[in-house]
């Protein structure tokens, strides 16, 4: 008789049927559980979680296939074998193909070890408001390229997270990205084209619109412009009908207030910033959306100093991420590893 094999915790992805999902799941649930019996997870105590690559892989594997390896080409749930000497690939035993567990995934073609990865994501969901990408390849001992391309893909897993927003739903805009600097008190000009700086409208930072639910959570991406047609798809995306809308006096709101049962505003142009509502009570501001804004403009100022415009999505989904999970337990890392999110190349984020 073949003797009983050890099982080990960088194999358990490779039993099917039910003693492969309840090892996963009873991992998942200890993962779980040990987030809830702390406040939050300490990086000492993260690091005791995957002392190593077979204990990362394994984390890895659980969140993203709980109930066993899922084919990428017919779908087959639990019914695969992992190849041995490959990393993270297995053998389909229904359609004979292979999948890795990467793929899918922005760790797609990448050839960071998965603990890297780990600790990247744990350091980057740690941190209110960011790592910069020399900050993050000192710590990892990784090269500026090599970091900043991780810290993007990362940016894109936390931009998945895409909750509806109920009750009373917070709408507003503001510009970010820094400026050219000043020379003297009195220099208002931009140095490269010698014009006065025009703000407001007229700036040529990029825009962007904020919705949060008071009390939950938050939603942000650049628009074009302040048109209707460019706040719609948004609005449509992130809010719930039957909630009570709440924004400033900007004309593009109007519309969208009459798809709801309520739509308050408050006029920023007459230096009215809050106020209660005569017939409902409510409190009208958006002072809960601005408080977003001055965490998004704390990350741009004090960590990355400038972001691009082309980058500002995954920078504003990172500081919303932080503002939807602030209890960083083991439950925010292994929920982040789950969501499904398409691979980044380099090129496309250079192009």
């Amino acid at each position: 008789m073949e003797p009983v094999r050890e099982l080990k915790l960088g194999d358990a992805p490779e039993f099917a049927g039910i003693v492969g999902r309840i090892y996963c799941f009873l991992m998942m649930m200890s993962y779980i559980l040990m987030g809830m019996v702390h406040d939050s997870l300490t990086l000492q105590g993260f690091l005791d979680l995957v002392p190593d690559e077979a204990h990362a892989e394994a984390l890895f594997l659980s969140a993203r296939w709980p109930e066993g390896p899922v084919c990428r080409w017919c779908g087959s749930v639990g019914n695969a074998r992992r190849l041995p000497g490959r990393k993270m690939l297995f053998h389909c035993r229904d359609c004979g193909r292979a999948t890795s567990a990467r793929s899918g995934t922005p760790m797609a073609a990448s050839h960071l070890p998965v603990r890297t990865w780990l600790i990247a994501m744990f350091l980057m969901a740690c941190s209110s408001k960011g790592i910069s990408a020399r900050q993050l390849g000192f710590w990892l001992g990784l090269q500026y390229r090599t970091a900043w391309h991780l810290s993007h893909r990362i940016r894109q897993m936390m931009a998945s997270d895409d909750p509806v927003l109920r009750g009373i739903v917070e709408m507003d805009e503001t510009y970010v990205g820094g400026g050219p600097r000043t020379r003297s008190a009195g220099d208002a000009t931009d140095s490269s084209s010698g014009r006065a700086r025009p703000k407001g409208r007229g700036t040529s930072k990029p825009l962007l619109l904020t919705a949060v639910e008071r009390g939950g959570a938050v939603h942000a991406r650049r628009i074009e412009s302040h048109r209707t047609d460019a706040i719609t798809p948004a609005w449509r995306a992130w809010v719930d009908p039957a909630a009570r809308l709440i924004t400033d006096a900007l004309p593009a709101y109007r519309k969208l207030g009459r798809a709801h049962p309520s739509h308050l505003t408050v006029n920023h142009s007459r230096r009215a910033y809050a106020r209660t509502d005569a017939d409902s009570g409510e409190r009208v501001h958006v002072n809960t959306a601005e408080s977003y804004h001055a965490l998004l403009r704390r990350m741009v100022v004090g960590v990355h100093h400038w972001v691009s415009g082309k980058h500002l999505d995954r920078y504003a989904a990172q500081a919303a991420h932080a503002w939807n999970h602030r209890k960083r337990d083991a439950n925010t890392l292994i929920s982040l590893l789950a969501r499904p999110a398409e691979p980044l190349p380099f090129r496309v984020l250079t192009a």
